[in-house]
């Protein structure tokens, strides 16, 4: 089982607290040395002048520019997590990734795919129904630089999280709730809750927002549950950051982009409706194809 490779390494409480600092510190700390070192250098008093010291444009940098000075963060919270797993708990990687002999790499692609194509699905009927809310943006000196480094740095920054949240730290809790729901809320709940500083909060407001990204949270969690690994949820939590990176943004978007099409009329509510639909689709086809049993034994039982 999946959780049961918490056991491995060493576990003492001490270690998640140095792990907690150590992965914060390469996030938070090292990780935006990049980015204010920019801002400080194009204008100095950005910082201190209660401006959005993200705006790349009033400061003369261009979107894909800030893009990567600001996924860059992600690289070095990676650095950080995986010296807290290998070298403080002394684990390998693998343990908190999979609870087969390894990782499964066909696993990952399959739920990116199948994600996918029910996100070019729901993008179709919407485009279809609601045209006026898209404004077709296809600019290719911008877009496909843009390509590149979504290639490069999003799969870096979700497969952190995901590695931090559904790896790491629902493993870690595990180790003293002995069941599998609680460490699923709790990190589900948090994953949501660290996303409420992302600028389509301020602008549709938390209750809006924060139900589409705690479900997401439980998504990937239970996914990662029922298929003893987290390759499913690496897949899928990438491809969907790669989509709206690449191909639907808006000015108020976490990855505010310059993507293929811009939303002229974000709908949080209209969002939400479609996930609550497509996530149980493929939940079904996923479960169909890797014939998951004892859904209630694996999330509620005790071990």
């Amino acid at each position: 089982m999946f959780l049961q490779n918490a056991k491995a390494g060493k576990n003492e409480f001490w270690r998640y607290i140095v792990s907690f600092f150590t992965i914060l510190a390469g996030w938070q700390i090292f990780g935006t040395i990049p980015l204010l070192a920019v801002i400080l250098i194009k204008d100095p008093y950005r910082l201190i002048s209660g401006v959005d010291p993200l705006d790349f444009a009033a400061i003369g940098i261009d979107i894909n520019t800030g893009l990567v000075l600001i996924l860059l963060s992600f690289f070095f919270g990676m650095l950080g997590l995986f010296i807290s797993i290998r070298f403080i708990h002394q684990k390998p990687i693998k343990a908190v990734i999979s609870g087969r002999d390894r990782v499964n790499w066909n696993r990952i692609f399959t739920g990116a795919g199948i994600w996918l194509i029910l996100l070019i699905l729901a993008l179709i009927i919407d485009y279809t129904a609601h045209p006026g809310k898209y404004s077709f943006n296809f600019t290719p000196a911008a877009f496909f630089p843009l390509v590149i480094i979504c290639i490069i740095f999003i799969p870096i920054q979700t497969s952190f999280e995901e590695l931090m949240f559904r790896g790491y730290y629902m493993q870690g809790i595990s180790l003293l709730s002995k069941n599998a729901w609680i460490p699923l809320l709790i990190t589900s709940l948090v994953f949501g809750l660290l996303h409420s500083f992302n600028p389509e909060v301020q602008e549709f407001g938390f209750l809006l927002t924060m139900p589409q990204y705690i479900l997401f949270g439980l998504l990937f969690g239970v996914i990662t549950l029922l298929d003893n690994g987290m390759e499913l949820a690496l897949g899928v939590h990438a491809v969907n950051n790669l989509f709206a990176a690449l191909f639907v943004s808006h000015p108020s978007a976490a990855l505010n982009t310059p993507a293929m099409f811009i939303l002229t009329k974000p709908d949080p509510v209209f969002d939400l409706w479609i996930f609550l639909i497509i996530v149980p689709v493929f939940i079904f086809i996923v479960s169909s194809i890797y014939k998951w049993k004892d859904w209630q034994r694996i999330i509620f039982n005790t071990f």
